[in-house]
């Protein structure tokens, strides 16, 4: 049951542009920055209209993943594209991902609820992604898995599945967050690009009312 579970939400959009530093473009197909390998089509709208009606801090990649995944662990195989140089590697993640990870960092309490906000192309390799919403949580954490059900049920008008179409404990900021943090709860939402921008704002205006219950 929603309570006074929380002091402090945090809203992030890793995936959030698609823009490259002028450096680094011509190393990747600007063909591939217009699409979902590129960003996150609507989930930075969604973010910061969440943050906006809650008066959470919203932090976003301002950034391509192409450039570097901010939703990748230091290491990861896919926290770098196959376009950019490994000797670059270093100075990328220098200059434009530990600065987004120190950020949310030091904005975090412990007692925080948050919401990383992406979206998901509605087919892939020819496989149609049968969701409106997806809702990644980790099903052992009781106030993960409260928080979920509840911005389930309130977005009863949409077609809303759990840990889909990913898993909701594999790699990534929320994930590495869980592991730092004691009283933590990290949600991340997943929307298809297929919906109208009207929609994704009804989406998002019903995850924030739903998460304001769980705040204290």
């Amino acid at each position: 049951m929603a309570g006074c579970s929380f002091r402090k939400l945090l809203v992030t959009c890793e995936h959030a542009s698609n823009k490259i530093p002028k450096r680094f473009s011509g190393m990747i197909p600007k063909s591939l920055l217009s699409t979902h390998r590129g960003y996150d089509k609507k989930a930075l709208p969604a973010a910061r209209l969440i943050a906006k009606i809650t008066c959470a801090p919203l932090f976003y990649g301002r950034w391509s993943r192409l450039l570097v995944d901010l939703n990748r662990s230091p290491g990861h195989k896919n926290q770098f594209s196959a376009y950019i140089d490994s000797a670059l590697h270093g100075e990328i993640k220098k200059r434009y991902y530990d600065p987004f990870r120190t950020m949310v960092d030091k904005a975090m309490v412990d007692s925080t609820l948050h919401l990383s906000i992406h979206s998901f192309t509605p087919i892939l390799r020819e496989v149609k992604r049968n969701a409106d919403v997806g809702v990644l949580y980790d099903p052992s954490i009781k106030e993960e898995t409260e928080i979920a059900t509840a911005i389930k049920k309130g977005l009863s008008g949409f077609l809303v599945r759990s840990n889909y179409p990913y898993s909701g404990i594999g790699d990534g900021h929320v994930t590495s967050l869980r592991k730092r943090y004691r009283k933590y709860a990290g949600i991340e939402i997943e929307i298809n690009q297929k919906l109208q921008i009207e929609k994704v704002r009804e989406i998002a205006r019903s995850i924030a009312r739903t998460c304001e219950m769980f705040l204290c």
